[in-house]
């Protein structure tokens, strides 16, 4: 079966020469080449060899004993061999850290930038390992902190000092006794508080109008 590709380039040559064209799968470049023995890896002619003969560029290998990392051969390591760059590892018992191979000798461990850490004793917090803390350990940019009782605010830990704590900016506040006003706790006051840009207000005794608070006329 002949693609569109062929197609257009055969309605060209049969306007051009009165023989037609005839195309050949088992050609390689500009050459043609045994199937059975051969393969055409990127335009090169290669030996078929091995139980699961591939193309690594240009070059042909056993896909059962080798492994193709970056363009280049390499013996596979292991029990799950994998690439690391250039570099051929085994990923059962390694790591591949930002291009460097790390392996551990008990444990699993896991990749944080270029070092490696327990997973059961330590996180990975914007490429720094830390401790873990808390029964819910969780980053807060380079910082670890204990999600279940602290919230990270804009980069910034803030404790919890009751189950109704939220982030307003980079600080903490509770709904029942404060508002967020564009980004600033401010203290609730008066009987309908509100916010007016960063500032709050009394609905009941004022108004926000641009931004600005004005006091109500006495009726």
């Amino acid at each position: 079966m002949w693609n569109f590709s062929q197609l257009i380039l055969c309605s060209l040559c049969v306007w051009l020469l009165p023989t037609g064209c005839v195309f050949d799968e088992n050609i390689c470049g500009r050459k043609e080449f045994d199937p059975d023995s051969q393969m055409c890896c990127s335009g090169t002619i290669q030996p078929r060899s091995g139980e699961k003969p591939s193309c690594c560029g240009k070059e042909s290998f056993d896909a059962k004993y080798k492994i193709c990392c970056l363009g280049k051969v390499k013996f596979g390591v292991g029990l799950n061999p994998s690439c690391c760059g250039e570099q051929a590892y085994d990923a059962k018992v390694c790591n591949c850290c930002n291009g460097n191979i790390r392996c551990w000798e008990d444990d699993p461990m896991a990749c944080c930038g270029d070092a490696e850490y327990f997973k059961a004793s330590h996180i990975c917090c914007e490429g720094l390992v830390q401790y873990r803390v808390g029964i819910k350990p969780s980053c807060c940019g380079t910082q670890v902190y204990d999600a279940n009782v602290c919230n990270c605010c804009l980069g910034t830990v803030q404790c919890r000092y009751g189950p109704d704590t939220f982030c307003c900016g980079n600080e903490g506040y509770n709904p029942i006794d404060s508002l967020c006003c564009q980004g600033a706790v401010q203290n609730r006051s008066g009987s309908e508080p509100f916010c007016c840009g960063t500032e709050v207000y009394d609905y009941i005794a004022s108004s926000c109008c641009n931004g600005n608070i004005h006091p109500r006329p006495s009726l």
